[in-house]
């Protein structure tokens, strides 16, 4: 009877910020897609004083902005050689044909390959330049420099998730009308692919909402304010890494400020604030992202995370659904929602979505796991199986999946497996009490008591609250004959969660055994009081 009443522990944990434990460990943290642009410094002194710059631009000026994130004066000094590279192999005129200009651009192009520059992404300008990894932020940055020095007309563009420079004589490019002759001379450079792209090829390509044109948020030339707000956005983003997040607020608020337009500022404080446990302010700032730029979908999909943390599953499916129409292929908001249906407890919505996370992202070892679970659920062993394995294939340091693969085997009468399994959890993190658990009622099952006590005193030690262990290593102390052990232990179980009726239950045995009666009788009937069922058991 002893074993009948005990819950096993792998169920699926709270979504996203609740407990790790229960049967089938779940992975819930939300996606945030975290967008990196150029960063621009408001004259910030430079700490060191040994160098001294022979130019200054806004490059420079985005250094002196990473002082206390990582730049040196050598950083300084390769920004210059690149610049005064460029002063010797361009020819400066007043005036040059579309032709001509591309060959500015292939030739600073060319001094950046010459030096080992490479197309690589690295957070911060500083970090581009010590490993000479270019992406299209830090190679845009690097454009604007030398036209500023040699008074190439080069400008900044934003649009969602990339960042690309224009030639622009006049300055005054117009994206609502391609045929306006003040657009006559002007193209978009891709940096990194050395190509010409049209205006009309990111509206198309990046899904770019005519409205959001219209209200100047994506494909207008950056005005100095506007690239000194891209600037803090970039600089709070090497804050979050760091994990200062006060600065990091502080830096996306100045970057709000400086261009209300800017969709991604608004959308990474929202994350930060999510972070910070403030949902409200998060919602807030994901919902402004969300006006600005209503085809964004990874602020829907964190707008979702956000609402099934406050509790609110309906506005979490909704949100999470309208990043999955805006982008069907975005892994992380079909792995969202089908964790948020299992939550409402639809276990067949919640696989069908889950298997297309892992269609979408097949080394996408969470999902996987999640969706192993959600098989587990079903009774789907076999597959399962096959679940969870794949997510210890797309991460063999994956000690949840090896712990849920276990009680999988265990689930199936492999008791072997189950323990190996179980064993390959622990080594992986010796400090996960669930599967110190669920190894001792493995060992408890295979007749092993000593084994099975070792391991749960394990579980125990590891979390003092852990209600379930203590309960366990108090049937096994009953089962070795060691009634005041037995008591004891389930009297911690009682402790750390007081509505645990099988422990009173078991506590009442333990009380039986030893002539206890009064003691048996009060255990039994606060059990009964707590899980009816348990008298039926008993019967």
């Amino acid at each position: 009877m002893l074993e009948a009443i005990i819950n096993k522990v792998r169920d699926f944990v709270e979504p996203r910020f609740g407990s790790p434990r229960r049967q089938f460990l779940r992975d819930m943290g939300a996606v945030a897609v975290i967008l990196a642009f150029p960063i621009l410094n408001l004259g910030v002194e430079r700490l060191d004083g040994r160098y001294t710059s022979k130019y200054q631009t806004i490059a420079h000026e985005i250094l002196d902005l990473e002082h206390d994130l990582g730049a040196t004066d050598s950083d300084y000094e390769i920004l210059d050689s690149i610049i005064y590279e460029a002063t010797k192999r361009v020819e400066v005129k007043p005036y040059y044909t579309r032709s001509e200009a591309i060959k500015v651009l292939q030739t600073i192009h060319s001094i950046l390959e010459e030096r080992g520059f490479t197309s690589k992404v690295y957070l911060l300008f500083n970090r581009s330049l010590k490993k000479k990894g270019f992406d299209c932020s830090a190679y845009s940055i690097t454009l604007l420099a030398i036209g500023e020095v040699l008074g190439l007309p080069l400008h900044l563009v934003r649009v969602p998730g990339h960042i690309f420079v224009r030639w622009d004589p006049d300055g005054q490019h117009d994206p609502l009308r391609k045929d306006n002759p003040v657009n006559r001379e002007d193209f978009n450079w891709e940096t990194v692919v050395k190509w010409i792209r049209s205006d009309d090829y990111y509206v198309s390509r990046r899904k770019i909402p005519h409205r959001s044109i219209q209200d100047g948020v994506f494909l207008g030339n950056l005005s100095r304010k506007e690239v000194i707000a891209v600037a803090y956005s970039h600089r709070a983003k090497g804050y979050e890494e760091r994990g200062d997040l006060d600065k990091a607020i502080a830096s996306f608020e100045i970057a709000t400020r400086l261009n209300p337009k800017y969709h991604e500022a608004f959308s990474n404080l929202g994350t930060v604030w999510r972070v910070k446990g403030d949902l409200d302010k998060a919602i807030e700032n994901y919902e402004a992202a969300i006006r600005l730029c209503p085809k964004f979908p990874e602020a829907y999909n964190n707008l979702g995370a956000v609402f099934e943390a406050k509790g609110d599953l309906n506005r979490a499916i909704e949100n999470y659904r309208a990043a999955t129409i805006l982008n069907p292929r975005l892994p992380g908001a079909y792995y969202n929602l089908g964790n948020a249906w299992n939550a409402k407890g639809d276990l067949d919505k919640a696989i069908v979505l889950l298997k297309f996370a892992v269609r979408f992202n097949p080394k996408y070892s969470k999902a996987h796991n999640n969706l192993g679970a959600a098989w587990g659920l079903k009774g789907e062993l076999d597959k399962a199986v096959e679940s969870f394995e794949a997510a210890i294939r797309s991460d063999p340091k994956y000690f949840e999946a090896y712990n849920n693969l276990g009680a999988v085997w265990e689930a199936k009468g492999d008791l072997e497996k189950a323990i190996e399994n179980y064993k390959a959890a622990i080594r992986l993190n010796p400090k996960f009490p669930e599967a110190y658990y669920n190894l001792g009622d493995a060992w408890n099952t295979k007749g092993d008591l000593d084994k099975a006590i070792e391991n749960l005193e394990s579980a125990t030690r590891l979390n003092r609250d852990f209600s379930e262990a203590w309960d366990k290593a108090g049937i096994v102390y009953y089962a070795k004959g060691q009634f005041d052990k037995a008591i004891q232990y389930c009297s911690e179980a009682i402790r750390s969660n007081p509505q645990n009726a099988s422990a009173f239950y078991n506590r009442s045995l333990a009380w039986k055994a030893k002539g206890k009666v009064d003691n048996a009788n009060k255990d039994y009937e606060e059990a009964i009081r707590l899980n009816p069922e348990l008298k039926r058991d008993r019967d």
